[in-house]
């Protein structure tokens, strides 16, 4: 009979098949059962997420405050966000784990040298299941590392820097000033020129993923307050002349770390309020530095006939989308959710089983409820993230713009590098070697 210290000692994997099983601890005796059946367990509500899970109360409808709180068993909450963290991804699929404290060596102390590859944030396959809880009388963002829900983000890896133009190629390098005034097609073919697993953050794995990350971390959807403002500060000033030639990389000494480095932004007789570099889990500048193109979304827009502006198409496929396509529909498998017209602090996400980060309603406040701003209206179909350095107070995780036609492109506008594959764990010696 194997035992719980037996269980600790052996190997950890990253992903599950319905007719493998996993163990489990009933009345401090060590029982199995088959992922299937705890799934099925899970959806018949026979299985308390509390112990096999956290969560995080969505009280968007119960206050204006934003300390929601995380509940259920933060030790595995824990676990999952110290796996989190910067490695470096070669274009064959390998990467090796950086230090957790100085990105610019790996784990075993061998020197990080980023020719060879892209500075990724890592992490393993995150379940989430969004359930209504009578005790807390909001929904439940519950999320686990065992299969809980058939919603998961696999294998999230995606770049710690915005993207730069290495030779044809988009990379995640630090030292550069990342790529700008491209079209999000235009940024997708060259993501795509490192090979046909890489592509852009897309909506419906890493925008969701940046956000439950913040929310299992602090329990709070105002990532400024909680780490820091980024590089437009807190204050809607025009900063962008200045911040646009900035390199990336300047938070290479947080590691892993949730944190910030402030700094100084000045353009003309403008000084920035609270700037600094800001690093969540190593992605770097997330916010409030550059808006980010996301795929896997478009909007619809009034301007074609069978759209009335309010559509919201998402897909999980790696690919733009056609300009059939975007007058009508995708063609692959999709669903459809709708978008308010207007602009204004989140007060409500449209959320339910998908945990949708698209506004419903708008009637809050930078340090109320989301925090964030969004702007739509119903001719854009460019999904926009995070906000440039004019941001302020309303830029964060959850910024979102729909206001700019799909072949859009700007010198406030980049992405950043997405793998949609597996990675293959490696040490920095042997990455280095290949």
């Amino acid at each position: 009979m194997a035992t719980k210290n037996d269980l600790c000692a052996t190997a950890t994997v990253s992903t599950l098949a319905n007719s493998d099983y996993i163990f489990v601890d009933i009345d401090g005796k060590v029982r199995r059962i088959k992922v299937a059946d705890f799934v099925k367990a899970i959806e018949m509500r026979k299985l308390d997420l509390r112990t096999y899970a956290w969560g995080v109360p969505i009280k968007q409808a119960l206050q204006s405050s934003q300390d929601w709180g995380v509940i259920g068993n933060t030790t595995l909450r824990d676990s999952y966000l110290s796996k989190v963290g910067r490695y470096l991804l070669t274009n064959a699929g390998k990467a090796a784990k950086c230090s957790a404290t100085d990105s610019t060596k790996f784990a075993d102390g061998t020197a990080v040298d980023q020719s060879t590859g892209h500075m990724m944030t890592m992490g393993p396959t995150l379940y989430y299941e969004v359930e209504m809880s009578d005790a807390y009388g909001c929904p439940v963002l519950w999320m686990s590392e065992y299969p809980i829900s058939r919603h998961c983000i696999e294998n999230p890896c995606y770049g710690c820097f915005q993207g730069y133009n290495r030779g044809g190629k988009l990379t995640s390098i630090s030292g550069v000033v990342p790529a700008a005034s491209l079209t999000i097609a235009q940024f997708w073919n060259l993501a795509q020129a490192n090979g046909t697993m890489f592509g852009l953050c897309d909506y419906e794995n890493a925008f969701k993923w940046f956000t439950m990350l913040q929310l299992s971390k602090f329990g709070n959807p105002n990532l400024q307050t909680k780490i820091g403002y980024g590089v437009g500060g807190s204050q809607s000033l025009d900063l962008w002349a200045t911040a646009q030639n900035l390199t990336t990389g300047a938070t290479l000494s947080l590691g892993d770390a949730c944190g910030a480095i402030p700094i100084e932004v000045v353009n003309g007789d403008k000084t920035g309020v609270n700037c600094s570099h800001v690093s969540l889990f190593g992605i770097e500048d997330l916010w409030n530095l550059r808006y980010e193109m996301i795929q896997g979304i478009y909007f619809g827009s009034s301007a074609n006939i069978g759209q009335d502006g309010s559509e919201c198409f998402i897909y999980n496929e790696n690919r733009m989308p056609t300009s059939a396509e975007l007058a009508s529909h995708p063609t692959c498998p999709y669903r459809k959710i709708y978008r308010p017209n207007g602009s204004g602090y989140v007060s409500e996400m449209q959320l339910g089983e998908n945990f949708d980060l698209i506004a419903k309603a708008m009637s809050g406040s930078s340090t109320s409820y989301w925090g964030d701003s969004q702007y739509h209206d119903t001719t854009g179909q460019l999904c926009l993230a995070f906000a440039y350095a004019i941001g302020g107070s309303g830029a964060g995780a959850v910024r979102v713009a729909s206001a700019y036609g799909f072949s859009f492109a700007h010198s406030s506008c980049g992405a950043r590098l997405a793998f949609f594959g597996k990675p293959v764990i490696v040490t920095g010696a042997e990455l280095m070697e290949s």
